[in-house]
C-alpha cells in the first residue's frame, strides 16, 4: 500500500562563521559567511520511495559547478551573496508530496569593501532587513 512522503525537518537557526562545509537538515534558517559551503540534507520516507527535487525560490535548481544535487542532499559551494534565497526539497510519490524549506542568509564582507579596495565594478546583492537591492556598483 502506498504511503505519503514525509521529510525530516529541522527548525533550528544555524549561524556558521567558518569558511568550511556546514551540513544541516532542510527546514533550518541558515546564516553563513560569504565563501563557505553548505550541504542541505533532505531525509524522506514513503512508499514507493519518493522522488526528490530541489528548487531555489520558485525555480528548479540545476546540477552545476556551484550546486551539487546528491541522492538526498544539495551542496552549494563557495556561497556568494546571490545565493541568498529559500531552498526547498520536495518529496513526491503516487500517494502525495511533502516539502521543507531552508532560508539561506549570506553574511560577510560587503561588496562595497571590495569596490573600495579594487575600484572595479562589482555585481552584488546587498541584503539589509531581508530586502535585496541588486545592482552594479562603480567608484567615481
Amino acid at each position: 500500500m502506498a504511503s505519503k512522503p514525509s521529510i525530516e525537518r529541522s527548525e533550528d537557526e544555524v549561524s556558521w562563521g567558518k569558511e568550511s562545509l556546514l551540513t544541516v537538515a532542510v527546514g533550518s534558517r541558515v546564516e553563513i559567511i560569504n565563501g563557505s559551503s553548505v550541504t542541505l540534507v533532505c531525509n524522506s520516507s514513503g512508499f514507493p520511495p519518493p522522488k526528490l527535487t530541489w528548487t531555489r525560490g520558485i525555480e528548479a535548481l540545476p546540477n552545476d559547478d556551484n550546486h551539487e544535487i546528491g541522492e538526498q542532499t544539495l551542496t552549494i559551494r563557495d556561497v556568494q551573496y546571490a545565493d541568498a534565497n529559500e531552498y526547498t526539497c520536495t518529496a513526491a510519490n503516487l500517494a502525495g508530496q511533502d516539502a521543507a524549506t531552508t532560508e539561506l542568509v549570506v553574511k560577510g564582507a560587503s561588496c562595497f569593501q571590495e569596490l573600495i579596495s579594487t575600484g572595479k565594478p562589482v555585481d552584488a546583492i546587498y541584503l539589509y532587513s531581508q530586502l535585496p537591492i541588486t545592482g552594479t556598483f562603480k567608484r567615481n
